[in-house]
């Protein structure tokens, strides 16, 4: 589908990805830790190898890979134009099914969560519904973001319910 250029529209893709590669190294230095319990005088045991041991070396060899993928994944998470609001869980919402929006912030150990509500309209094929969709560690600033919203919200005449913090 071809996206419009104009300087209202955002794309949003996973920002910050540190984290992955903090989690990759800690993965790595906890499989050489754990294999040490392997090895009797330099020489490889197969007797100590225990379920439990086995089973984290497992579980981390499998976390690797996922991590290496999230930390390359360069993928639009989000994009808002004058189509509407897109989104891979929910399509594009056009901007005439909403009938309101608000967002809000949720702070959690330090990190913040931002969440955009999209009220839809009642049709003849689904009842009004509600969704939301998270911002978390995002390449770009949320109110940049929901300025680009407000922006369409204007335009479409769709009320904004404002912006508050989470308990």
């Amino acid at each position: 589908m071809k996206r419009s250029t104009d300087l209202t529209s955002i794309e949003v893709r996973h920002g910050s990805k540190n984290y992955y590669l903090l989690t990759i190294i800690f993965c790595i230095g906890l499989l050489a830790f754990n294999s040490q319990h392997y090895f009797d005088n330099g020489v490889f045991d197969i007797k100590k190898i225990t379920f439990h041991h086995a089973f984290y070396d497992v579980l981390l060899i499998i976390a690797i890979p996922g991590c290496i993928y999230f930390y390359f994944d360069k993928r639009i998470k989000v994009i808002i134009d004058n189509t509407g609001i897109w989104t891979k869980k929910y399509d594009t919402v056009p901007w005439g099914d909403i009938s309101y929006f608000n967002s809000s912030v949720k702070e959690n150990s330090g990190e913040k969560t931002n969440h955009l509500t999209l009220m839809l309209k009642e049709t003849a094929d689904r009842f009004e519904r509600e969704i939301s969709i998270s911002f978390n560690r995002m390449d770009v600033d949320f109110k940049k973001i929901r300025s680009v919203v407000i922006h369409y919200a204007e335009k479409y005449n769709i009320p904004d319910m404002g912006h508050y913090k989470q308990p």
